[in-house]
């Protein structure tokens, strides 16, 4: 496993903040073109696709039963990554979450009464 950096914005110098910023623009576009035939293959063919790009790519060979883990096994993985981590982790989730949200349209506050006919 890779090591993750954490920066403090707050006490860092404008040239690191800059730097930060520019790495989190870099552009992906190579990434997500591998990345999806990865999704459109296990979103078609489901779990036979997932088992097969674990064993390709992780090299583990999985079997179909085993790939839900139990409540007990994530509860001990869990237990396993430094609580700074999960912080950072669930910090994220709330800022995508957020951002996503603010994209959504805002929702009309008119009442379709009749196909097509609101109110």
């Amino acid at each position: 496993m890779s090591d993750i950096s954490f920066h403090d914005l707050s006490s860092a110098s404008a040239e690191q903040r800059a730097s930060l910023l520019k790495r989190a623009e870099a552009d992906l576009s190579v990434f997500v073109e591998k990345v999806r035939p990865i999704l459109e293959a296990v979103r078609t063919e489901g779990d036979a696709a997932l088992l097969r790009f674990v064993r390709d790519l992780d090299k583990a060979d999985v079997a179909a039963g085993n790939l839900k883990v139990s409540e007990a096994e994530f509860d001990a993985a869990f237990g396993k990554v430094d609580k700074d981590v999960i912080d950072s982790i669930r910090f994220g989730i709330a800022n995508i979450r957020h951002f996503h949200e603010e994209q959504r349209p805002e929702t009309m506050w008119l009442k379709e009464v009749r196909p097509g006919a609101y109110a």
